[in-house]
């Protein structure tokens, strides 16, 4: 006699391997989202950075940040505001807003503003997270140089996720081996 049914031991098999591959799948598409939001935000930490050097190379100014702070635009580009201060492009500048206007000017051409609208966040730079880039001149993480820091997946910077990024080199890397400790991305 034929048997027209499935036992309750094959079902429950058939649901073992689906919940099993279901796992794999969703575990995969996890680690691939991480990394292309990983990828993303070095990739913008980069333009960002090209923008900063170049605007420095081309007028010998660097707004300065003497703390970690974070980069605003205003709708139309022709405003940057960094550490507190903000540098507009105007028209026929003299004295120093020609120096602040030329800095301007060059880094918003070079970062081409355009191509920024998933990475501008209510006038602010944010990572592929959500989280706002933070800058600081001069820097910590590279002596003489500029710091550009994501905070990461977790959302916090350093081992211990705080709001604010640690101002110590120690406080990134492990002082054994020089490995990064955290899963901040930065760029100096």
């Amino acid at each position: 006699m034929k048997r027209k049914t499935f036992t309750l031991i094959e079902i429950l098999g058939v649901v073992a391997i689906i919940a099993i591959l279901a796992t794999l799948g969703f575990a995969g598409y996890s680690y691939a989202n991480t990394k292309s939001k990983e990828a993303a935000t070095e990739g913008l930490l980069t333009r960002l950075h090209a923008a900063f050097d170049l605007a420095q190379q081309k007028t010998g100014f660097m707004p300065p940040a003497a703390t970690f702070s974070s980069i605003k635009f205003d709708v139309s580009g022709k405003k940057l505001t960094v550490g507190g201060v903000t540098y507009e492009v105007k028209s026929n500048p003299s004295g120093k807003d020609k120096l602040y206007s030329n800095f301007c000017q060059i880094f918003v051409k070079t970062l081409e503003m355009d191509k920024m609208g998933r990475f501008i966040q209510d006038g602010e730079v944010i990572d592929a997270w959500g989280n706002k880039i933070k800058f600081r001149y001069p820097g910590i993480l590279k002596n003489g140089g500029f710091d550009l820091i994501s905070a990461g997946l977790d959302g916090g910077f350093g081992t211990d996720a705080e709001s604010d990024p640690p101002n110590e080199v120690k406080d990134y890397r492990d002082e054994k081996n020089g490995e990064w400790i955290c899963d901040d991305i930065a760029k100096f």
